[in-house]
């Protein structure tokens, strides 16, 4: 029995060394210089600037590389409208590396009652409010939504049709093809307006062909003539100049 209890005495004098020396060791990479902050690299990022990264995620120079959670970092940078996505990765001894994905802006709302422009994402998320239309992006009429906030998703009355509009938006952006208006005020058919010409895209059947055949047809008219083109019916699609 006494040298079983030896063992267990000397097993837990083991246990406690090993525990004393790990926490030494964290507490001397915690209070140690060669663990400070000396370079913050943000990469990925083309609209929000780098300043905007560091301020909102707290991280500083000076302070050490493990005094902050990664988690807690990310979740105060999601308070970024432009922000989809963010990832932090520590490269010791002294740098941190922030890395970005931001949203794509896709349309412009027109606010019918104040004449501004409501700048969202693919998904619907507002991005910014502006008194001008982000150039070569569609600016969509036409759909009724009872309140908005920057960095939250958009939510209209009629929310199928406003993912088709979404949808429409991000097929003529595969196509490098930015109308000027989608206006959906119709509820049965989508118009979309392209410099001078009227372009009655009808519902959503065969968007994707309608997309790609709109792109064909516009090559042939020349640049600033007024024309309409008819591609309600994706079999009998019909183009020519007003009258």
């Amino acid at each position: 029995m006494e040298i079983k209890k030896i063992k267990k005495k000397r097993k837990f004098i083991r246990i406690a060394l090993i525990f004393s020396a790990l926490a030494f060791t964290a507490l001397a990479v915690l209070i140690s210089p060669l663990f400070e902050i000396r370079n913050i690299n943000i990469v990925g990022n083309d609209i929000i600037l780098d300043s905007e990264v560091i301020s909102v995620s707290g991280i500083a120079a000076g302070q050490n590389i493990l005094s902050f959670g990664t988690n807690s970092v990310v979740r105060r940078l999601f308070s970024l409208p432009y922000l989809r996505d963010a990832y932090i990765l520590r490269e010791f001894p002294d740098t941190v590396v922030i890395s970005i994905t931001e949203r794509v802006p896709m349309a412009n709302i027109r606010l019918s009652h104040s004449g501004t422009y409501l700048l969202i994402d693919d998904m619907g998320m507002v991005l910014s409010v502006r008194a001008t239309p982000e150039e070569h992006l569609p600016v969509v009429i036409g759909v009724d939504f009872p309140n908005f906030a920057i960095g939250e998703y958009l939510s209209v009355q009629d929310s199928a049709i406003f993912e088709n509009i979404l949808l429409i938006s991000r097929m003529f952006r595969q196509n490098d093809f930015y109308p000027d208006i989608l206006d959906k005020s119709n509820p049965h058919d989508i118009i979309i307006r392209y410099g001078s010409l009227d372009i009655l895209f009808g519902n959503m059947s065969d968007a994707n062909r309608k997309v790609h055949n709109i792109a064909a047809i516009i090559e042939q008219f020349p640049e600033g003539n007024a024309g309409f083109i008819d591609i309600r019916d994706i079999n009998q699609p019909r183009f020519g100049p007003l009258r």
